[in-house]
């Protein structure tokens, strides 16, 4: 009786969606910080070209995990952090900026990482039981703006997710 006079529509519907994930790990500190050293301007060179990189050793922890296991950390940069080519992370300092670079990250063998349209980029390293230890390299590059090196600061963010099998 109280539906008399409204109108249903019959192509609605409730789309729901989720995942399940693998077992997680966590990392010594939610926050991990890098600074690289100063360099100048001539020092900065294409993300395939050599430059000074400097390590990053993040000690990781999979509660549950036993010797011969692997961590995976998944980049998770956002798509407009990202440079046309998926190999360079856009500088995002907001004082004093430095313009036409940003940073490339290698994995522990030298590798490129490389960010393609939203897809992630994945590092793996050994858990010797619970614990082990995610190493990057990161490094100055030319954005590929075509915009000329200039002097100033670099700033880049970049989320991640941990998980072992």
């Amino acid at each position: 009786v109280l539906l008399i006079g409204n109108a249903m529509a019959s192509d609605a519907k409730i789309h729901i969606t989720g995942a399940v994930i693998e077992q997680s790990c966590t990392a010594q500190s939610t926050v991990q910080n890098l600074t690289l050293p100063s360099v100048t301007q001539g020092d900065v060179k294409d993300s395939s070209g050599t430059g000074v990189s400097s390590i990053l050793k993040i000690p990781v922890t999979c509660t549950g995990a036993t010797k011969g296991k692997s961590v995976t950390m998944s980049l998770l940069p956002a798509v407009t952090d990202v440079s046309g080519s998926g190999e360079v992370l856009l500088n995002k300092a907001t004082d004093a900026k430095a313009g036409g670079v940003g940073v490339s990250l290698l994995d522990q063998n030298g590798k490129l990482l490389i960010f393609n349209n939203g897809t992630p980029a994945e590092v793996h390293a050994s858990l010797n039981g619970e614990t082990g230890d995610v190493i990057l390299a990161a490094k100055y590059a030319k954005d590929g703006s075509n915009n000329a090196v200039t002097a100033g600061k670099v700033e880049v963010n970049v989320p991640f997710v941990l998980t072992y099998k």
